[in-house]
């Protein structure tokens, strides 16, 4: 005979409880102790908000809007707030991957040296030094565990990047063809995309004050011009991505040609890199409606979350993803570019900037060396154009009216050196409603944001995510018994019972029986491509997973390597592209009663303010 007791009890605090049982009779007796984990009702959450301000806003006021909940744990509060008045910090942190990159075939030659080109020619605008950036940026050199990617540089020795700059040019000469073109490498045919990549490096590198010798410009150019003419004459030649780019070099030349007419009248044939390019050539060309017309139409691809402060581009998908004209990286370094000559004052500029600065995959650069090239060749275009590395203004942020203030000048002498970060820890920010102003005062951009992360133990626990979003349903699979005719092994007609699953949303609160399955789904919503991320999805007490094995798994088109634990299912996702996706696993109701599911969440590994969570909700087993 089995006989079924029940005892209710009130966990006091959190920790682990430990439970003895024990049974006695008059001829024998039995115990059984277990040890509880108890858990607090709350969880870790952040809130994260973005700004920027133009330069020419010359006396700008932001209020952020900074709301901690009534319950929270005081000591794990923290406000963080980071600031910069320019993207040439950015550009810095990408150069020692360039110019420690291994292989030093034409393209990656080019990719080291226009780049360290442009950057220096920056910095001397500026009349900053390379060596004085270092010396002012000792914590970045004192070989301390955690290294930035400036420990490892040479670019902060003056004389050790001209030699640099200098053995690059004397290098992409070397490997110049008897022809005036370039291939893959020294040896082999002249190709129309590596002698346009090159030559683009050389005008560059010559815009930028490096002495180029006139006449490897002009047969390299010769080269390109009769390559184009002869490939466009070809029977089935239409408008692509590679003529594109060969235009507007040859632009830059000062050469004009059929190629300009032909992709101007089918430009509907190109993708948005080409697109970008023809619109370069055209206002190079100084035909500026025609640019400003193709422009246009690539803005209608433009998406914006203004409340993340992103613009990127839906680019179609036509296919042979692998070819460099279908990267969505060199795709929207080009529009950069293409914006700030044509309509440099675009409001959404600084949005497509922070695109592609979240779209890093390695922290500090991008997926190879040509796209982290054309991305640090757009960004160096668009900080000379902007003027942005002239901020001259103050600075001043300010909590609950004064209670926590900071104040700092902003200017070319301090203008990567300055103290970019203001901090609020602990009891120092109690729960309820705060307000930090932002106040911009001169002319310079700002990029700003902030960070709120607390934990909070609201009843229920709410969603919260920035970048990225994360909602979790459970779903009853309700059994629907049917009957199916089949022929047996012998071929006669037999009817098989079988069973289907009808898939019930469950609301907070619902019921399901002691023995049923959960399906659990995890929508995620990826504002940018990351790498490097956990989930962590909080089972409720009285359910058990249903497989018992940890180990990669593979579900819609989405590989995780997931771990089923006691208290939590893990999913750890090496890669995440932008847009949605979905993870499921399923649970099996087992022990009766009424149980909180706390929040499940999703962080970036080494990046803190990627961080998202979905709502709780409370779940009722019956016997």
């Amino acid at each position: 005979q089995e006989v079924t007791i029940n005892w209710q009890v009130r966990a006091m605090n959190e920790g682990l409880a430990r439970i003895t049982v024990t049974a006695k009779g008059d001829e024998a007796s039995d115990a059984m102790a277990m040890s509880i984990p108890v858990l607090i009702h709350g969880s870790m959450q952040q809130h994260a908000q973005t700004a920027i301000v133009a330069q020419d806003d010359l006396d700008k006021t932001l209020t952020l809007e900074l709301n901690l909940p009534d319950k929270i744990q005081p000591q794990q509060t923290e406000l963080y707030v980071s600031f910069s008045p320019t993207l040439i910090g950015t550009m810095l942190d990408a150069l020692p991957y360039l110019l420690d990159y291994p292989y030093g075939c034409t393209e990656q030659t080019v990719s080291r040296f226009v780049p360290a080109v442009q950057v220096r020619k920056t910095l001397q605008d500026m009349g900053l030094s390379l060596a004085d950036i270092k010396k002012q940026f000792p914590a970045k050199m004192d070989g301390k565990p955690y290294r930035h990617p400036w420990n490892d540089s040479p670019i902060f020795d003056d004389v050790q990047m001209d030699k640099l700059i200098k053995d690059g040019l004397r290098r992409i000469l070397s490997m110049q063809h008897s022809d005036g073109g370039w291939g893959w490498w020294k040896e082999g045919e002249s190709k129309i995309y590596l002698t346009t990549h090159v030559l683009y490096a050389l005008q560059s590198a010559q815009e930028s004050g490096v002495d180029v010798e006139p006449n490897i410009l002009r047969q390299a150019a010769n080269w390109l011009q009769n390559a184009v003419n002869e490939d466009i004459q070809r029977e089935h030649w239409e408008p692509n991505a590679q003529t594109a780019y060969a235009a507007y070099v040859l632009a830059k030349a000062g050469i004009k040609g059929d190629w300009i007419e032909k992709l101007h009248s089918g430009r509907d044939k190109l993708n948005l890199y080409g697109k970008a390019l023809l619109a370069l050539s055209l206002h190079q060309l100084e035909q500026k409606e025609n640019a400003q017309t193709v422009l246009r139409n690539i803005m209608q691809y433009r998406k914006d979350n203004m409340e993340t402060k992103l613009s990127w581009f839906d680019i179609p998908n036509g296919g042979g993803w692998w070819y460099w004209y279908n990267s969505d990286i060199e795709t929207h370094a080009w529009i950069l570019r293409a914006m700030t000559v044509i309509t440099p004052k675009d409001e959404a500029s600084p949005r497509l900037i922070k695109w592609l600065l979240n779209h890093r995959q390695n922290g500090y650069y991008w997926r190879s060396t040509r796209d982290t090239a054309l991305c640090i060749d757009a960004m160096s275009s668009y900080v000379t154009t902007t003027g942005e590395s002239d901020a001259n203004y103050t600075l001043t942020l300010d909590v609950d009216n004064g209670k926590f203030t900071k104040v700092i000048k902003i200017n070319k002498a301090n203008l990567l050196t300055h103290d970019n970060t203001f901090v609020i820890k602990g009891v120092e920010l109690p729960a309820g409603k705060h307000t930090m102003t932002v106040r911009k005062q001169g002319r310079g951009a700002l990029y700003l944001s902030s960070r709120l992360s607390f934990f909070g133990m609201q009843e229920p626990i709410p969603a919260y995510g920035h970048e990225l979003h994360l909602k979790r349903t459970y779903y009853h699979l309700k059994q629907i018994p049917f009957k199916v005719d089949v022929d047996n092994a012998k071929g006669q007609k037999i009817t098989e019972n079988r069973l289907r699953y009808e898939r019930v949303e469950l609301k907070d609160g619902d019921r399901v029986t002691s023995g049923e399955i959960i399906q659990v789904e995890l929508n995620l919503d990826a504002d940018n491509d990351y790498t490097f991320l956990a989930i962590e999805d909080f089972k409720p007490a009285g359910y058990e997973p249903i497989d018992v094995q940890s180990g990669y798994v593979f579900q819609e088109g989405f590989g995780t390597y997931r771990e089923l634990r006691d208290q939590k299912t893990m999913f750890f996702i090496e890669h995440i592209a932008q847009g949605k996706h979905l993870l499921r696993y399923r649970l099996r109701a087992e022990v009766p009663g009424v149980f909180h599911a706390l929040p499940a969440r999703i962080f970036a590994m080494y990046v803190p303010r990627l961080d998202a969570g979905s709502g709780e909700q409370v779940m009722t087993i019956t016997e």
